[in-house]
């Protein structure tokens, strides 16, 4: 420890052997002799979840509460602290304005979702997996700027179908061939949303013009 600190910058304060230290995101605790995990969270962090009226697309709240209890039963060694953790999430969203009924069947099945995943083997991600990777393939991309007052995506994916995948009096879309005679694969439309521009974008500068002359570089020894 002090050779670490006779180099000069950082001095470092170190902690004696214990059962229980703070590492990232976890908590890891030896309790009579065994291993125990737990979610870490700092004192100052203030929760502020994006609210439910923000012009985001649907799906940002649903991948927030996929996500975040996916993590929960990750991370979490004990099934009361797991239920703890969730229903401290809920009213971390509840704070923020989400509706309950909204919420409710959202977290149900988040958390059957989550426990499907942890009973999968190893062999059974790798083959969904390669799955995803050949729908992948067969699968277009069409790229909006959200906005709640356009139309939706089901009315988009709507469009695609009649028009696009079985249009009228016309031949369907893998029907088509190219000039070597090879089908169109596509049989899936993906609509990716990206949020429009925000006040953060327009006043923190994101990209630094270069200027003419000597690099900063050139002045130091």
């Amino acid at each position: 420890m002090a050779d670490v600190n006779e180099f000069e910058g950082l001095t470092w304060d170190f902690v004696g052997p214990a059962k229980s230290i703070d590492f990232m995101d976890l908590t890891i605790q030896i309790n009579d002799g065994t291993m125990h995990f737990t979610m870490f969270e700092k004192p100052l962090n203030l929760y502020l979840y994006i609210p439910p009226n923000s012009a985001h697309p649907p799906g940002v709240a649903t991948g927030l509460i996929f996500g975040n209890i996916l993590r929960i039963h990750q991370l979490c060694s004990d099934e009361s602290d797991i239920e703890n953790r969730i229903l401290q999430f809920f009213r971390r969203l509840r704070a923020c304005n989400y509706c309950p009924e909204k919420l409710l069947p959202l977290f149900t099945k988040a958390i059957k979702n989550a426990k499907a995943y942890l009973k999968r083997s190893p062999a059974e991600h790798a083959a969904r997996k390669l799955a995803n990777e050949s729908s992948a393939e067969r699968r277009v991309f069409l790229h909006l700027p959200f906005h709640p007052h356009d139309p939706t995506s089901k009315e988009v994916q709507r469009i695609w179908r009649e028009q696009v995948m079985h249009p009228p009096e016309m031949p369907p879309l893998q029907a088509v061939t190219n000039d070597k005679g090879h089908r169109v694969p596509i049989d899936r439309l993906t609509i990716a949303y990206h949020r429009a521009p925000n006040l953060g974008n327009s006043f923190s500068v994101r990209k630094f013009q270069k200027l003419p002359g000597l690099s900063v570089s050139s002045f130091l020894d």
